[in-house]
């Protein structure tokens, strides 16, 4: 699992099914669904953050000022450029991290209380199919 961010996602895919082959590993993709794999290559698009963003519950269980707040249109098509900032500019709008953007502690915050069935990130729904599909 890997972050888009500025890479052309096709030819990132291509670069991490190599990776897997040279070093003797099946992937999903190779088997195309049939079949024993060792390896399911997903991207974040564009940015791991867009996985929060897709999951407004989630954020307002992280925090709870964020319970009677009004969520942006683009929150409903999380995968959509710009991601960490954007998340960054809405919760400092709304007094949380009002400087710097502890990515760190604002996944630990957000990621306990995702629901992935629900989750509006199409990345975060392909990840979530692969892992499902390696179990």
């Amino acid at each position: 699992l890997v972050d888009r961010d500025s890479d052309d996602c096709h030819a990132l895919k291509r670069r991490l099914e190599s990776i897997a082959r040279e070093a003797g590993l099946i992937t999903k993709a190779a088997t195309q669904g049939q079949g024993l794999f060792h390896v399911v290559t997903r991207i974040a698009i564009e940015e791991l953050e867009a996985w929060y963003m897709g999951d407004i519950d989630a954020l307002k269980a992280a925090f709870s000022s964020l319970k009677s707040v009004k969520f942006p249109r683009n929150f409903s098509n999380p995968d959509n450029g710009g991601t960490w900032e954007r998340l960054h500019r809405f919760l400092k709008r709304n007094g949380i991290y009002r400087n710097s953007f502890p990515k760190i502690d604002a996944a630990r915050r957000i990621a306990k209380h995702m629901n992935p069935e629900k989750n509006l990130s199409r990345s975060f729904q392909a990840f979530r199919n692969g892992v499902e599909a390696f179990l």
